[in-house]
């Protein structure tokens, strides 16, 4: 079978377009791994499930606004499901045994948008939503067992399982670093180091190759740097001057 996907663009401005998209997409079918229990036979239609298919619709616009220092982007989208893959489990003695079956029909429609707005000094403020209301287009029973037992309704206007109905997201960034990090550190140590109110004593030497002469400003500072695996930063400070180098 084929699958086709459909797209039309227009240039409103240099900096703002619009599109429409329509695409058509599936997921394959499966075995499931219920077995028989207690005498019960599991039905044929639950051994395995079907393949599912959607057809969808976007319609979006993004672009640049206010001198570029806005950009938004914004869509609307409808996804048509036919028989529509969800979840079915098996109790075995207390403990589940997940599987997949095809449900009724389904609609799913919602908006997103996501934007950024340059301020002053570097700084970027960030941010995204997300609406999904995904429900089931008619009812449909399935059963577990070839007897019609262990059966779970699909019921019209009931909601697919999933993702949470609304998402948002806020960030801040900057962007106004002029200095690697060894430069920031040496700066906040020099800093630190000449304010009036600073009590430790500056210690550090420049290169003795020739002379030892104080920087009298405690730099260059002393960098241990690690890169690690993971999404944080930890930063250990320790000040010295008390007398020793």
């Amino acid at each position: 079978k084929a699958y086709f996907k459909l797209n039309a663009a227009y240039q409103a401005t240099p900096d703002v377009f619009g599109y429409a998209t329509f695409s058509q997409g599936f997921r394959r079918g499966g075995a499931n791994g219920f077995r028989a229990l207690g005498g019960k036979q599991v039905s044929p239609a639950l051994r395995g499930y079907q393949p599912d298919s959607t057809d969808n619709l976007e319609l979006g616009v993004k672009g640049l606004f206010l001198d570029k220092r806005v950009y938004l982007q914004a869509n609307v989208y409808s996804i048509r499901w036919k028989d529509t893959q969800t979840y079915f489990s098996q109790d075995i003695e207390g403990f589940p045994v997940w599987g997949t079956t095809n449900g009724p029909d389904a609609l799913s429609q919602g908006f997103e948008w996501q934007g950024r707005i340059r301020l002053p000094a570097g700084w970027q403020l960030t941010g995204a939503s997300s609406y999904t209301r995904a429900r089931w287009d008619a009812t449909k029973e399935v059963c577990l067992y070839a007897n019609n037992t262990e059966c779970r309704t699909y019921a019209k206007g009931g909601e697919l399982g999933g993702a949470p109905s609304w998402k948002h997201a806020l960030g801040v960034r900057w962007d106004g670093a002029t200095m690697g990090v060894d430069e920031m550190i040496n700066e906040g140590v020099r800093r630190a180091y000449l304010n009036p109110d600073n009590v430790l004593r500056a210690s550090v030497v420049a290169d003795p190759q020739f002379e030892r002469r104080n920087t009298r400003d405690n730099t260059p500072a002393v960098i241990h740097m690690e890169l690690v695996p993971g999404n944080t930063v930890e930063v250990t400070v320790a000040a010295k001057g008390g007398g020793s180098e």
